[in-house]
């Protein structure tokens, strides 16, 4: 039994920095494209389609249908970023599962 433990414990050391990487960079992703979100609808996007001070989305027709169009972009990558996240946890709990 705990030679069984000392195994489990040696293999997943090896693997958990891979793993820790990946869903650091993971978690990253889905922070970032918050942030995109927040600045869209903030204003505060730093593309070409950005609003002069004082503009509000809701003034202009043509910016609030970007500013949707961008967010549910953004919102879309975010989602399948936790999917995959959830995807890998259940891979490691699977796959480090202690009998």
């Amino acid at each position: 039994m705990v030679r069984k433990f000392s195994r489990y414990v040696a293999t997943f050391e090896n693997s958990g920095l891979v793993y820790l990487s990946e869903i650091t960079s993971l978690v990253s992703d889905m922070h970032a494209c918050g942030d995109k979100i927040i600045d869209l609808f903030s204003g505060k996007a730093g593309d070409s389609q950005s609003m002069p001070a004082g503009e509000n989305i809701m003034s202009n027709p043509a910016k609030l249908c970007y500013v949707v169009k961008q967010g549910l972009r953004e919102a879309s990558i975010g989602t399948l970023g936790k999917q995959k996240l959830s995807k890998m946890i259940q891979l490691i709990c699977d796959e480090h599962s202690f009998p």
